[in-house]
Parts: structure tokens; sequence; C-alpha cells
């Protein structure tokens, strides 16, 4: 099985002189081009409407507690 590594494209210009490098790259590799694009505060989360598959879930969740079932949730936090 070989692998192969695929560099990202670049965007722009240095993101921030002050980051690493490694950072710097990240970020632009992302598209990444204002500090308020890393804000990670609730005010930027989208609107739970726009979440794909929202209703569902509300309603399984709200199945779950009703019935008295037990519940796992379970996260990708790393998601880009």
């Amino acid at each position: 099985m070989s692998v192969t590594i695929q560099r990202r494209q670049l965007h722009g210009d240095v993101f921030d002189p002050s980051l690493p490098a490694a950072l710097d790259r990240v970020f632009r590799a992302r598209n990444i081009r204002s500090p308020q694009q890393l804000d990670t505060s609730a005010r930027n989360l989208l609107h739970f409407k726009h979440l794909k598959g929202v209703q569902s879930a509300a309603n399984l969740l709200f199945e779950a507690i009703r019935d008295n079932k037990k519940i796992m949730l379970v996260g990708d936090f790393d998601a880009d």
C-alpha cells in the first residue's frame, strides 16, 4: 500500500509574520485570511437550522429522553 501526500495550494501572503511558519502554512492552505475566521466563539457558529439533519437528530434525542433510553454522543472535533 502506497501513501501519497498532497500539499494544499497556499493562498495569499504570509498570514501573520509573528506566527511559526508551519502554522502560517496551515492557515494559508485553508484560505484563512483574517483573525476573525479563527474566532471560535458562539457568535460565529452556524444557526442550528442550517445544520444538516438537525431536525432528525432533535427527534431522536427527544424520543430517547421520553423513552428513558441511553444516549451516546460522538464528535469529530478536528473536522475541517
